[in-house]
């Protein structure tokens, strides 16, 4: 099974105030990459005026900054997988712009 943001690189930009910028799907194709992250790499943009902003909200509610890129790409999901309110899934943190 693939975790999202339960990873420490994860929590670490993302407490830090990054925004999650890009998925990069098939970028580690080994084995390990294939167990650990289902070869999707994630990377990160650091904003100046959005650091203090976007690390509060994430570790105060749980909300995470994404670009334009990665919430067109949570949009096409179904509504079920987005936000699964009974499930242990749930506790993954809502994104935002």
């Amino acid at each position: 099974m693939c975790g999202v943001f339960v990873d420490v690189t994860a929590n670490f930009h993302l407490r830090n105030g990054a925004v999650l910028w890009r998925l990069n799907w098939l970028a580690d194709t080994s084995s390990r990459g294939l167990a650990m992250s289902c070869t999707i790499m994630a990377n990160y943009r650091y904003g100046a005026d959005d650091i203090d902003d976007n690390s509060r909200r994430y570790a105060e509610e749980q909300v995470l900054a994404a670009s334009d890129q990665v919430l067109d790409l949570v949009r096409q999901l179904p509504a079920a997988v987005r936000r699964p309110h009974d499930s242990p899934a749930a506790a993954n943190p809502p994104v935002t712009r």
